[in-house]
């Protein structure tokens, strides 16, 4: 597994993933100590790992979108060893527009990266609502604070925001693409991870930061029907700008639970979705073919923008969704514990989800806990000691 780590990569490839050059040195142990600009001091968990004998605690986190490398920032923060694993090869750099606002836009702060979420932003002005023929029958300024409007005062594409996490991170963090976990075996010293790729690494904590479908988590939670389906569809596709485009979210309800939006993005491009709501299940699990002919029979009579983006679904970008909600009876099990859209998933109708992924301080409280408690303390989910993914569970 180490000639896929990023350390391991090409240095072209290297410079793709991470936006750095040269190849990374041997990574420094980490100790108890923290700089902060006028020498060193205790981090906040050295009384925790002097009852460990000063022993760094390790944490493997599976996925690198937000949610995980988010967690990697702050328990680099109090002194962990970080490593996460990302089943695709690269960092992803699609996704649909996201609001920094609220809690998020706190954490943001924190982090030192609200300057450049400011200057990722995709420069969206408001929110407007149209009908079939293109006239405006309501529009919305963008909000002027941190929680105000529908459209944010920050907004930037998710992959955008991901990067942003992990260039912050990539220092001190150990990235492990185009790999996954395939087996778990949760012990008193350690849970001891199978990955894809053939490797066998133990860690002291292992966090699961996927998405809704989450495969790992059903290696888990194994009797748990984890995600409570909400009978509503959504199509995103990024389709090329024109000159009747605006910098404004435009929305058509269409009727019949049906509608379609355009936004802009700082690329120069216009992300679309079509949404319907259906009583109809699995229709996410149908091939890309399969998936434009439901598309364009559900959205055949509806106006305005709806016919410029069937016509993209020939050959634009194209990710389709079942909406649904996670609901766990609980978020950690053992040594392992759940994170973002795998634990608690809103959905996208609530704008939630990555606010959420960014704000999660119980995680990493969670993880202090599960490395020093004596296991009798810790509840227990599973059936066997070793879990297995099956080969064709949806992450």
């Amino acid at each position: 597994m180490t000639d896929r780590r990023v350390g391991g990569l090409r240095p072209g490839i290297r410079k793709k993933v991470l936006g750095i050059s040269g190849s990374p040195g041997a990574r420094e142990p980490r100790t108890s100590l923290q700089r902060d600009g006028q020498g060193t001091r205790p981090g906040p968990f050295a009384p925790l790992r002097r009852r460990a004998a000063m022993r760094t605690p390790t944490v493997l986190i599976s996925g690198a979108s937000i949610a995980g490398p988010a967690l990697a920032y702050w328990l680099n923060a109090r002194g962990w060893q970080t490593t996460v694993v990302e089943r695709f090869e690269g960092l992803r750099e699609d996704g649909q527009n996201i609001d920094v606002r609220g809690a998020g836009r706190e954490v943001a702060r924190r982090m030192g990266i609200e300057d450049a979420i400011r200057a990722a932003s995709t420069g969206e002005t408001g929110t407007e609502f149209v009908d079939a023929a293109a006239r405006p029958l309501a529009r919305f300024a963008a909000g002027t604070s941190d929680s105000g409007g529908a459209t944010a005062e920050l907004e930037i594409l998710r992959g955008q925001l991901s990067r942003i996490i992990v260039d912050r991170t990539h220092d001190e963090t150990e990235y492990v693409f185009g790999d996954r976990i395939v087996a778990l075996d949760d012990a008193d010293d350690g849970v001891t991870v199978t990955f894809a790729g053939g490797a066998i690494r133990t860690f002291d904590v292992v966090v699961v930061a996927e998405g809704l479908r989450s495969r790992t988590r059903s290696m888990i939670f194994l009797d748990t029907d984890a995600v409570r389906e909400l009978g509503f569809y959504v199509a995103y596709l990024t389709i090329p700008r024109t000159d009747d485009d605006t910098d404004l979210w435009r929305w058509h309800s269409a009727g019949r639970g049906r509608s379609v939006t355009l936004r802009p993005d700082n690329l120069g491009t216009v992300r679309a979705t079509l949404a319907f709501l259906s009583d109809v299940q699995g229709l996410d699990e149908l091939d890309r073919e399969g998936i434009v002919t439901i598309l364009r029979r559900t959205f055949a009579d509806v106006g305005w923008a709806a016919p410029r983006v069937l016509a993209a679904l020939d050959d634009a970008p194209l990710y389709f969704d079942a909406v649904g909600q996670a609901r766990m009876p609980s978020w950690t099990s053992g040594r392992v514990a759940l994170l973002g859209d795998a634990a608690y998933c809103s959905s996208p109708i609530s704008g939630m989800s990555t606010r959420t992924a960014r704000r999660s301080p119980g995680t990493r409280r969670s993880c202090a806990r599960t490395w020093t408690r004596p296991r009798s303390c810790r509840p227990a989910h599973r059936a066997s000691p070793t879990r297995a993914a099956a080969p064709d569970s949806p992450r």
